[in-house]
């Protein structure tokens, strides 16, 4: 009596394909809101098995980026981090600003991992022509830049290992002049030749 086994083997096999068969007629899900994120499905190549990942929306800067789009993808990642918990006051309205260091750095404070985890992949990439980590020749790209900012008019000073400049003096150009002056001499300085 061996059959027996084989057909409750069967009817096991039927009855676990049962639901998968049901719920492909089942009305699509919600779209996600704001708490999470929404998952794509995403094949390895021909004949590969489907898996499930969370979607990828890190935006990459590039040295055509401009500070403004830059800042928007920061404040709609710190939106993000905001809404999952993580402490943020507002600069001004409508402009977020962390509350501490603590608070927006991964790692300094365990109990907003989660919040890190849910927002990473909207978290914005440095364009690697402008890291040091990145760029073997960022400090050439650097001097080059100080002192093309210089040549139009800035008056810059460099800060030390290549960490950014203060104002060598009083501004004298509008803040449209010198955002143009910074965009223009960033991507000439860190362009590839």
């Amino acid at each position: 009596m061996r059959i027996f086994p084989l057909r409750l083997a069967l009817c096991l096999c039927a009855l676990a394909v049962l639901p998968a068969t049901v719920s492909c007629d089942s009305p699509a899900a919600p779209a996600p809101g704001v708490a999470s994120l929404p998952a794509v499905q995403a094949l390895a190549g021909p004949g590969a098995a489907t898996t499930t990942s969370t979607v990828d929306r890190h935006p990459q800067q590039t040295l055509n980026t401009t500070d403004a789009e830059w800042w928007g993808w920061i404040q709609t990642y710190w939106k993000c981090l905001e809404d999952h918990g993580v402490p943020f006051g507002e600069k001004s309205p409508g402009v977020l600003a962390p509350k501490s260091n603590d608070a927006t750095v991964r790692g300094r404070n365990p109990a907003y991992t989660g919040a890190f985890d849910q927002c990473d992949p909207i978290k914005p990439l440095p364009s690697p022509e402008l890291s040091p980590d990145t760029n073997p020749h960022y400090l050439d790209g650097y001097r080059k830049e100080i002192a093309c900012l210089n040549q139009h008019g800035m008056k810059v000073t460099p800060l030390p290992g290549g960490g950014g400049w203060n104002y060598d003096g009083r501004p004298t150009l509008s803040a449209d002049q010198q955002s143009k002056i910074e965009f223009d001499c960033r991507k000439d300085a860190y362009s590839a030749r």
